[in-house]
């Protein structure tokens, strides 16, 4: 009792009042208390990366990978030994940045929102952001609703600068688990030609046949190369194609 009394009499305070002068919540902590909501590109960077470096916080190196490669997007989009060479990344947490940003890529825009595909200008407006900044071609499933509503935007296939691989069960696996009722697909250019490719025209085919079997129709493919564009349905490859 008598070392209670000292205690109460001391000026220290009970352990469950929180202090005026606490420290700011560490970035893992408010990120489970309150989520990604507030926090910063560099700060979101940061929890991947994990801990800094001698003299350096995670923040801080991820504040400076940003303006190294000009925002997120370019993080994004630096191969891995580019990143290695900040101080405080090196080759392991390059990959590890790497490979984060790369499977958020790959996720696509979500479907809340997102708008009807009635015209190949409603895709181009869709996958243009997301296109543009490739550096290979990359090969992209839209599966519709019967109102032309986005139910699944998917990456496929990634490929090189002047090809990628494209398999139709993958193109049609997301449709037929979603029960949607039509597919569109897009890949990219790098080179900024959007002119179709023999092969490209021969994917069309392929993919097109595959949906008349499944009952699930190829509406569009659509080549993109920086701002331009081309619609393979517009060019007579697939029936009834839609307007711009």
């Amino acid at each position: 009792m008598l070392r209670l009394a000292w205690w109460l009499h001391s000026g220290a305070r009970p352990l469950t009042e929180p202090a005026m002068n606490a420290p700011p919540l560490r970035l893992r902590e408010r990120y489970a208390c309150r989520g990604p909501t507030g926090l910063s590109d560099a700060q979101l960077l940061a929890m991947v990366l994990g801990t800094g470096s001698r003299g350096r916080s995670a923040e801080s190196i991820c504040a400076s990978l940003l303006v190294r490669f000009g925002g997120l997007r370019g993080v994004r989009d630096a191969p891995p030994p580019a990143l290695a060479q900040e101080v405080g990344v090196g080759p392991v947490r390059a990959a590890r940045l790497h490979a984060a940003l790369q499977l958020s890529a790959r996720l696509g825009p979500t479907t809340v929102d997102l708008p009807v595909i009635a015209t190949p200008h409603d895709l181009v407006q869709l996958l243009s952001p997301i296109l543009r900044a490739e550096v290979v071609e990359t090969f992209w499933s839209v599966a519709l609703d019967r109102r032309s509503r986005p139910v699944c935007v998917r990456q496929i296939a990634r490929g090189t600068r002047d090809a990628v691989v494209v398999d139709p069960s993958e193109v049609y696996r997301p449709a037929i688990q979603l029960r949607a009722s039509a597919v569109v697909v897009a890949h990219n250019h790098p080179s900024g030609c959007a002119r179709p490719s023999e092969s490209d025209r021969q994917v069309t085919r392929r993919l097109a046949k595959a949906g008349v079997i499944l009952g699930i129709p190829l509406m569009d493919h659509l080549i993109l190369a920086g701002d331009e564009w081309t619609s393979l349905a517009e060019l007579g490859e697939l029936p009834s194609p839609v307007r711009r």
